[in-house]
């Protein structure tokens, strides 16, 4: 919920920018919220679990680090965010995936 709210803060501030009078800075708002989910794919480092295969539990699976070039190739097309995934995540960290529905990406 906090990052729809900052997503309706720079709503607001991208149509005063724009000099967008207050129903049109409600109707882009509106439109946001209105907007189907998007379907985010996510990669968390997990520490203190020794994984050897890949484990899943529902809708997060879990993998040993050896894994993480095959699934990273495998679930990202952009080559910059494959590298930066390559460069944040350790050789030696195990990981998870899930897959998860959001109008907008964290950090954005």
């Amino acid at each position: 919920m906090e990052e729809l709210g900052q997503t309706i803060v720079k709503l607001i501030g991208e149509g005063r920018a724009r000099t967008l009078d207050d129903a049109e800075i409600i109707k882009t708002i509106v439109a946001k919220i209105r907007e189907l989910p998007q379907v985010y794919f996510c990669l968390i480092p997990v520490f203190g679990v020794n994984v050897v295969s890949p484990f899943t539990m529902g809708d997060i699976v879990l993998y040993p680090s050896e894994q993480k070039q095959e699934v990273v190739r495998n679930a990202i097309l952009d080559d910059n965010l494959k590298q930066q995934v390559n460069d944040t995540l350790s050789d030696t960290q195990n990981f998870a995936t899930l897959r998860v529905r959001a109008l907008d990406p964290a950090g954005q």
